[in-house]
């Protein structure tokens, strides 16, 4: 069989499945199609590049042409693209489409999205076309399905979740669990997916610290809701509770997070404090997740995924996330595999870190660290999403 990914650009967070999938199909069998290479910016930070001999960078050529043409007739499409023409003609030939998407209706601006003509008109011709035969849908976290459960719902009249989304019922949080219509009355069935991470090198988190170890990384953007953690640790450390905190990346809100950081701001990892550092290289983070005891994902629902929180799981730090993240809120169990808390809620949070403080002061083990750790290397790992997508096709 003839397997092609097309994308808008190579991205990091598919790759690692598309690999394994290329082990079980066979090198020659798998195409990945993408527009542009991946940036610059992140194979300098070490996310790998597009080398492999079964990646094609298009560009206005014949070549690229040709390879176009073989989106029409391959056995097996996957499409993070809204190409509905496309998966219109292939239904018709028999042929099966996965249309892997991220939200549609991510805040700010969520439904109000469909007021503009030309939206509503896509959404329309997206609707007719995900309940055709072959179409198969695989939405990338918990609240891209919800999105396009309130989407369908809304389009066959539902108008009540114009203003409150459908609750999605009965599903499991693993690759390719079937979402079924009855849980939102929608005309298509939904196969869960997410992105993935290159498996852990394996954790080796040394005995405890005296002053437990709080890691946070990525871009300071005021959706990431940097300042929630920041609020909170300055909170525990004020009423006395030891904790250092290591802020690395960089962006517009760094300057305010130290002001807010305050006397706390401290240059040495042993102190208990509040630590900035440059954005560093994948592997590096990699390697200070392994060090580090919480990793803390904060942002709101402007953070479609979040992949870090893939990493700190398979690193075996506790994850402590917001309900809002697509990752955290599709991946993490509250109690179970990490904690979960609202976007924005300092006390919510201050809360879950002073549990994980007092266990670590404790000297007891971090179970779920470990849970978590077996979450993504049983579960969100890319071999068992690849097993599971190709388990899927043979039905």
């Amino acid at each position: 069989m003839k397997y092609i990914f097309l994308t808008n650009i190579v991205s990091p967070h598919q790759l690692p499945w598309c690999r394994e999938f290329v082990k079980l199909a066979g090198e020659t069998n798998f195409l990945y199609l993408a527009f542009e290479k991946m940036h610059s910016q992140r194979v300098d930070l070490g996310w790998g590049d597009d080398s492999e001999s079964w990646i094609q960078v298009l560009e206005e050529n014949p070549e690229s042409e040709k390879l176009l043409l073989q989106l029409e007739t391959c056995d097996v499409l996957f499409c993070t693209l809204r190409k509905f023409d496309l998966f219109q003609r292939r239904s018709t030939r028999g042929l099966k489409s996965f249309y892997l998407f991220e939200r549609w209706f991510k805040p700010p601006f969520g439904m109000l999205r469909m007021l503009h003509p030309g939206y509503l008109s896509m959404c329309c011709q997206a609707a007719k076309t995900l309940s055709l035969e072959h179409v198969y849908l695989m939405p990338i976290g918990i609240f891209a399905v919800q999105d396009m459960a309130r989407m369908l719902a809304v389009l066959r009249g539902k108008l009540q979740y114009t203003l409150q989304p459908p609750v999605i019922k009965g599903f499991s949080r693993k690759p390719m669990a079937v979402i079924d219509q009855n849980a939102y009355s929608g005309p298509a069935a939904m196969r869960l997916w997410g992105y993935f991470v290159e498996p852990s090198s394996g954790p080796s988190h040394p005995a405890a610290s005296s002053i437990p170890r709080i890691l946070w990384c990525g871009r300071m953007l005021d959706w990431k809701r940097v300042d929630t953690l920041v609020k909170a640790s300055v909170a525990l450390l004020q009423q006395g509770e030891k904790l250092h905190l290591r802020l690395i990346g960089y962006g517009p809100e760094e300057a305010r997070l130290r002001r807010l950081a305050g006397s706390w701001l401290k240059d040495d990892d042993a102190e208990a404090g509040i630590s900035f550092y440059p954005p560093v290289e994948i592997g590096a983070i990699r390697g200070i997740m392994q060090q580090s005891d919480v990793y803390v994902l904060c942002s709101d629902g402007g953070e479609g995924w979040g992949a870090v929180v893939n990493e700190a799981m398979a690193e075996g730090c506790t994850v402590i996330g917001t309900h809002e993240a697509g990752s955290s809120a599709t991946m993490i169990e509250h109690g179970v595999n990490g904690w979960l808390f609202p976007a924005g809620d300092v006390r919510r949070l201050t809360e879950c870190l002073r549990s994980e403080i007092q266990r670590i002061q404790r000297g007891e083990p971090n179970r779920l660290g470990q849970a978590a750790a077996r979450t993504l290397s049983e579960v969100w790992s890319p071999a068992a999403a690849a097993q599971a997508l190709l388990q899927e096709i043979a039905q």
